[in-house]
């Protein structure tokens, strides 16, 4: 309002503000730690209790250096359900460093040999695991992937073949990034000789597969290698080949993610494996 303080030179205004509300919320939801099989309507429920209603905003924040995996490869590391209340914003943002990746397939076990009525028999290599899925995505979401990792699991790697002579042992496969365990060496009744090698767990920055593990033996090393595990979105190798031919096959990596549909990219970022 306005009124005339010195007449015919100066006037006097007041204003007032009028505040509104549309009566939507915003809640943010932070992963600060590593989290496995991570559903965001059930974390998102756990954190405040009651449902969000048509109009409100939920922002997953899942933080630099954080991994979201799963505990196993027949799960997905990351689920984003169609139980929200329809209406409902979901934001994702993985944040630098952040990972989310499907669990990686284990390494094969090599080929190794049993004392039988005084004689041998051969056991072949098994093959690395399969790796596990990312993302499923079952509702619409909007997803800031700017500097953080999505993937596949890596297929574990196979076991070595057996060798030319009974003590030449083959290698152990690599385990599938991420978390895929390295794969037992072959032996002799238990017994190890000459002593193979483990494969190893996948590697610990959670994006490269475990080496497989290296045969040995007196006769030249002539027994199997274990393959190599697979790093994000790849397939492991397949077991080194001998004598034997009884090596491992490397497992199949996971998919990166499933309901591409559902989500709207505010920026993809780095991902490994198919996108369906």
């Amino acid at each position: 309002k306005r009124k005339e303080a010195l007449v015919g030179t100066t006037w006097a205004f007041t204003a007032r503000q009028f505040a509104f509300s549309n009566g939507y919320e915003s809640r943010d939801v932070y992963i600060s730690t590593n989290k496995f099989d991570l559903n965001l309507k059930t974390e998102h429920d756990l954190q405040y209790g009651t449902q969000p209603k048509a109009g409100d905003i939920v922002n997953f924040i899942i933080e630099s250096g954080v991994l979201v995996s799963s505990t196993s490869t027949a799960t997905y590391a990351l689920v984003n359900p169609n139980t929200w209340v329809s209406g409902v914003i979901v934001n994702l943002i993985i944040e630098n460093g952040a990972i989310v990746a499907g669990r990686g397939g284990d390494g094969g076990n090599a080929a190794y040999a049993t004392i039988v009525g005084g004689g041998y028999v051969y056991h072949a290599a098994t093959n690395g695991g399969n790796g596990g899925n990312g993302l499923f995505i079952d509702y619409p979401i909007f997803i800031d992937n700017t500097s953080g990792v999505i993937g596949g699991g890596g297929g574990g790697g196979g076991g070595g073949s057996a060798g030319t002579y009974l003590f030449d042992e083959a290698g152990g496969g690599g385990g599938g990034a991420a978390l895929g365990a390295g794969g037992l060496r072959g032996n002799v009744d238990g017994t190890n000789k000459w002593p193979a090698h483990d494969g190893d767990n996948a590697n610990a920055d959670n994006i490269h597969g475990g080496n497989g593990g290296a045969n040995a033996g007196f006769t030249g090393f002539s027994a199997g290698n274990g393959g190599n595990g697979g790093d994000l979105g790849q397939n492991g190798q397949n077991g080194g080949d001998a004598f034997q031919h009884n090596y491992g096959l490397g497992g199949i990596a996971g998919d990166c993610i499933h309901g591409n549909s559902f989500i709207t990219w505010v920026a993809t970022g780095t991902r490994y494996g198919a996108i369906v």
